[in-house]
């Protein structure tokens, strides 16, 4: 179960300062929302969601009979609930591919090409080069791992 306190800090890193988001400018609406729009973009189920969607979340109400307004412990409730299965699409099937050994040598170079790549790149989002920084030290160590059972 996701501990209400978790959900709570999550949005505060999201929305930082007034909880309520009132002092905040268009400009500061329009750059949560794109990147907002744009983790969601790379999340499995929510690939659909564009800038469009996120501002009229931002601009709802709780009154607004469109919109359900939960509590963080209800969001916690809601998502300790078993989930439904979805059966794999044909694309996802053939993206796993489990008799392919991916050696921690390969995966680290290929992970460093890629973070190398968006280092170049000046409209990437900061997230995800520190998500790709995380997978770099997670390969290291298991390939120090692997390295040390070998000798």
């Amino acid at each position: 179960m996701v501990k209400s306190s978790t959900i709570t800090k999550a949005w505060k890193k999201l929305f930082p300062g007034n909880e309520e988001n009132s002092g905040m400018n268009i400009d500061e609406g329009a750059i949560l929302a794109a990147n907002l729009a744009t983790v969601l973009h790379n999340t499995e189920d929510c690939e659909h969601v564009d800038i469009e969607n996120i501002d009229q979340w931002f601009d709802s109400r709780s009154n607004d009979s469109s919109c359900q307004v939960l509590t963080d412990s209800e969001g916690a409730e809601d998502q300790a609930k078993p989930a439904e299965h979805k059966p794999f699409s044909k694309t996802r099937k053939t993206e796993l591919n489990p008799e392919k050994h991916i050696s921690h040598k390969a995966a680290l170079e290929w992970t460093e090409n890629l973070l190398d790549y968006l280092e170049q790149q000046d409209d990437m989002l900061l997230s995800d080069k520190l998500v790709l920084r995380r997978l770099r030290t997670i390969i290291r160590r298991k390939q120090k791992i692997q390295n040390s059972k070998s000798h």
